[in-house]
């Protein structure tokens, strides 16, 4: 059976291959990927199945590294408004006064 690969005018702007919900939890694109790595492994695919599984997969590690990155960069965000505003016991006596 042969299959055609469509050019980049052929698919009329639509999605790659492969493409990633930027809304797709950090969570579901890992479980995502250890499922096809796992088949990948374990020669549960076709020579066509896996290109297409490797594609997939390299399209979810780059999902995951930007939302860790974007993780990162709020945490960094955090730790530097802790640093200039210290946490401080909270008392009501102190409510209200900031």
């Amino acid at each position: 059976m042969e299959q055609h690969v469509l050019s980049s005018k052929e698919t009329n702007g639509a999605p790659k291959k492969g493409a990633i919900n930027d809304k797709m939890p950090f969570e579901t694109a890992l479980n995502e990927l250890e499922l096809l790595v796992e088949k990948m492994e374990n020669g549960e695919m076709m020579l066509e199945e896996s290109i297409n599984a490797f594609e997939r997969g390299s399209a979810l590690v780059a999902h995951c590294k930007t939302q860790l990155n974007t993780a990162e960069q709020k945490i960094k965000v955090f730790e530097e408004g802790a640093l200039n505003n210290p946490l401080r016991d909270f008392s009501p006596e102190n409510r209200g006064n900031s």
